[in-house]
């Protein structure tokens, strides 16, 4: 907690944040460094809260083949234990000796079904069996078109992969001014213009000598809020001057406000024609002091006409 005991803070409190002021404790987030908010949703049942596509569309694409896979296994694990509930022998062309064999063997019945391949080896022989497989060839249908869906609406999905650096600094400039900087690069080939950002601290202050604290959120004036081209890299920074909600605070009076840097990027992406928003935040303990970025671009040696930038050495830094 940060406690202004001469009086109360001369700076104008940014209240548009969507944040509560009093319901955090110090030491959490507002946000993970991928941008999600750190909020747990309770007081209604967990079918009524979870939404199918969102979370199919939040995961990785590694998480995303997992999930599919694990449901098309799933599903055939299902419809090869209703086989055996009705029974087998409603099947003909089972070639098994032994119970392995026929799950097995119905097992690829049912994923020859459910995809509607059907090798034709073995066959439903009556009813129940080809009610069944006639369930199965409707799910799998169903099943197959909601998956595509699923991946066509992830592939297409426009993303900017950013990546930003792993600290923020703070450091006194050429010029002689304390400054607080990040930055961050476009990981991809694809072509950002437009590019925006604006900067939040939020910081745990007790005012006026008061022993009851609150979050107060204060937007940080930048050097440069805006650029047309995001070609390169982009260090914003943000002057620690008489203009600033950090003027005068130390090190220790920041980690002792827990204060967290939010920080909200609007760019257009070229490749899908659309705007996309990036959210990234720096807790005080991923701030270092008295340290400056190194160069990460650097005019290419095999190719005469370009620039190489370095993805490698965004996180390079020197101590002053």
């Amino acid at each position: 907690m940060l406690n202004f005991k001469k009086g109360y803070s001369p700076f104008k409190e940014y209240k548009d944040t969507g944040f509560g002021a009093s319901d955090k404790q110090q030491g959490t987030r507002f946000m993970d460094r991928k941008g999600k908010f750190k909020v747990i949703r309770s007081g209604l049942p967990w079918l009524d809260r979870w939404n199918v596509y969102a979370w199919m569309m939040e995961l990785s694409w590694t998480q995303f083949y997992v999930v599919i896979l694990t449901a098309f296994i799933g599903i055939n694990l299902i419809f090869t234990a209703l086989y055996f509930m009705i029974g087998i022998e409603h099947l003909i062309g089972l070639m098994a000796e032994n119970n392995a064999e026929r799950f097995f063997e119905v097992f690829f019945f049912s994923v020859q079904t459910f995809s509607t391949v059907g090798y034709g080896r073995v066959n439903p022989l009556n009813m129940p069996a080809g009610l069944l497989a006639s369930t199965e060839v409707f799910v799998g249908l169903l099943t197959v078109a909601i998956a595509t869906g699923l991946v066509f609406a992830k592939f297409s999905r426009p993303i900017a992969n950013l990546l930003f650096s792993k600290n923020m600094l703070i450091n006194t400039t050429k010029d002689g001014r304390k400054a607080m900087m990040f930055r961050f690069v476009n990981k991809s080939e694809n072509q950002i213009t437009d590019v925006g950002v604006q900067v939040l601290v939020a910081m745990d202050v007790a005012e006026g000598g008061n022993k009851t604290s609150s979050w107060k959120f204060y937007k940080l004036p930048l050097e440069r809020e805006s650029i047309n081209f995001l070609a390169l890299s982009w260090t914003v920074v943000h002057y620690i001057d008489e203009e600033s909600p950090l003027f005068n605070l130390s090190e220790q009076e920041l980690t002792d406000s827990g204060a967290e840097i939010l920080i909200l990027i609007t760019l257009f992406d070229d490749t899908f024609a659309q705007t996309v928003h990036v959210r990234h935040s720096y807790k005080y303990y991923e701030w270092k002091w008295n340290a400056q970025f190194l160069p990460m671009f650097k005019p290419s040696k095999k190719h005469t006409d370009f620039t190489e930038l370095a993805l490698d050495k965004i996180d390079d830094i020197e101590m002053m």
